[in-house]
């Protein structure tokens, strides 16, 4: 239940897991009608409600913690310079009268609720879209061609996304500009909402379209990678048109495969420092349900 001390270090934390933004759905908030076109949008007081109706589900549950997605499918509930969201999940902006011109900070308001109510809040994402921020290499080829996820013949990987099958690319985790980018988000996090003492941590989730993983075991096969790797194990390896068949079986294939995954636990730990420099009883998670 709630601890009778809040934030106490030693309490374990029973949660509410929210996987999407849909607080005014989920939670029965009412949403306020547009004067001039009839329709209904988000305004704060929706938000408002909705934040008073989780905080008094928790209580009747006995939860101290809600995980909630603010961002996913390229909508937030916050405002972002960073991942620039649309209003997926806050179309208040549509108002005639530009009452709220920007996505409203929901993470704010219920950070402060849980703040006064000694509650724990985790932060989580779905990085399963493009990056603004990385658009302006795409008109430099020589850039895009580290930047993205290749297989052996240098072709780059597009996922489908959602229901309209949009093609998305694919960044390379191991690309320093990429890794900048994907720092700059939780940094932004981390600034932003720091100092609440209700800050848990922020859950990163993993799935087949996060741009934090590797498409598969087929793609990641960057030249700048491959020569890290031979450099890291001091051999040589084949030219490009015999790649394919050299880590197709063998000793190679999963030591590439291995350091790979060493790589990316070493970015995992840089990209938690941010958060732990702004809040240090704050935990970066992955959370890998989706992936099996």
């Amino acid at each position: 239940a709630i601890p009778a001390t809040p934030f106490a270090t030693d309490v374990r934390k029973v949660g509410v897991y929210l996987d999407k933004p849909l607080l005014a759905d989920g939670l029965g908030a009412m949403r306020q009608r547009d004067p001039l076109t009839g329709r209904v949008f988000e305004s704060w007081d929706t938000w408002h409600s909705a934040v008073e109706h989780l905080s008094q589900y928790m209580t009747w549950m006995g939860a101290n913690t809600v995980v909630i997605k603010v961002f996913e499918d390229g909508g937030a509930i916050y405002p972002s310079q960073v991942l620039q969201p649309t209003a997926r999940f806050d179309n208040g902006t549509f108002y005639s009268d530009s009452r709220s011109e920007t996505i409203k900070d929901a993470v704010e308001l219920l950070l402060r609720h849980c703040d006064r109510d000694g509650r724990y809040v985790v932060l989580a994402l779905n990085l399963d879209t493009e990056l603004p921020g990385l658009n302006r290499w795409l008109d430099d080829p020589q850039a895009m061609e580290e930047m993205v996820q290749r297989t052996f013949d240098r072709s780059e990987y597009r996922a489908q996304q959602g229901s309209s099958r949009r093609s998305m690319r694919r960044y390379n985790p191991l690309d320093s500009r990429v890794q900048a980018e994907l720092v700059a988000v939780i940094n932004e996090l981390a600034e932003r909402y720091g100092s609440h003492p209700s800050l848990a941590g922020i859950s990163l989730q993993l799935d087949r379209n996060s741009q934090l993983l590797f498409a598969g075991d087929r793609w990641g096969y960057n030249e700048r990678s491959l020569a890290e790797y031979q450099r890291e194990v001091q051999a040589n390896l084949p030219k490009v048109e015999s790649l394919e068949a050299v880590f197709s079986t063998g000793a190679i294939r999963q030591g590439y495969l291995n350091w790979r995954a060493q790589e990316l636990t070493n970015f995992f730990t840089k990209l938690s420092a941010p958060l732990v420099r702004a809040n240090p009883k704050a935990k970066l998670y992955l959370n890998a349900s989706r992936l099996w």
